[in-house]
């Protein structure tokens, strides 16, 4: 899955826990008589399912690209890692008293606004990190056919090569200098013990593609 479609979805998941939590504080804060009350609870539950459903998707999601790593996870990862374990148990905690305990519904006032909170830090660690390193002003630049082509080159040696130990979001994300992407490449390269597994010329194209992934995230 790309980052661009993880970045939407998590938007989604946010834009879901903000209706969702509004419409509680609504109905439980201002219980007032609303000939819309059958609405908002049907809206109510529609939100907080494609809520879920997200977030679990999600999850499975970052499991399986956390599973393929090689390397030490980073202290944002690991954050997010963190806050994804730390929602599931509020969540069925919610869903258990909405189910079986009604008469404690009164609690889930303030599981919501929690719920929102985490849900608000889990994204924007990964969609807001995203779309912050989006440029308003798209890089510029006039390229020769040459140099064209060694992004093209570079940019199918790290759709090939780079995804066999990490996910493509993550490379994508990751922002270098040149000389600390030719230190991360080379510790790659000696990583997989296979002296023929990347060439100079290969590494050099696969740097300045990825250099020009600095400049737009969505080359």
């Amino acid at each position: 899955m790309t980052p661009m479609i993880n970045s939407s979805l998590a938007i989604v998941f946010v834009i879901c826990a903000v209706g969702a939590t509004f419409i509680m504080l609504e109905l439980r804060g201002d219980p007032k008589v609303r000939p819309n009350i059958n609405f908002l609870i049907k809206l109510h539950k529609i939100l907080g399912w494609i809520f879920i459903s997200i977030f679990f998707f999600l999850f499975i999601v970052m499991i399986k690209k956390i599973s393929g790593y090689n390397e030490e996870i980073s202290a944002r990862i690991s954050l997010h890692i963190g806050l994804a374990i730390a929602l599931i148990p509020l969540l069925a905690v919610k869903l258990i008293i909405a189910r079986r305990y009604p008469h404690l519904s009164q609690n889930l006032i303030t599981y919501g606004p929690t719920i929102l909170i985490l849900a608000v830090t889990l994204s924007g660690i990964t969609a807001g990190f995203y779309f912050i390193r989006s440029p308003e002003l798209k890089y510029a630049a006039v390229a020769d056919s040459a140099n064209t082509a060694n992004l093209i080159s570079g940019k199918t040696i790290m759709e090939t090569k780079c995804t066999y130990c990490h996910s493509q979001e993550r490379i994508v994300l990751a922002s270098k200098s040149k000389e600390e992407w030719e230190s991360t490449i080379k510790r790659m390269v000696n990583h997989r013990n296979d002296p023929g597994f990347m060439t100079k010329q290969e590494q050099k194209e696969l740097i300045e593609y990825l250099l020009r992934k600095n400049y737009n995230p969505d080359y």
